[in-house]
């Protein structure tokens, strides 16, 4: 996996861990205010593969 920078324009950040529902699933709360709305989701560690 190869590191790379993003620039973007934004309303609100939310600072979250994902956490595991399913075997291979992984999900993150937000506000429910977000809902319908554009986000986007940048995974911030390396995985350990």
């Amino acid at each position: 996996m190869t590191e790379f920078s993003i620039t973007t324009i934004g309303y609100a950040l939310e600072d979250k861990v994902a956490k595991k529902v399913a075997e291979k699933a992984t999900h993150v709360y937000l506000p429910a205010s977000w809902e319908g709305k554009k986000v986007r989701v940048i995974l911030l560690e390396e995985l350990d593969e």
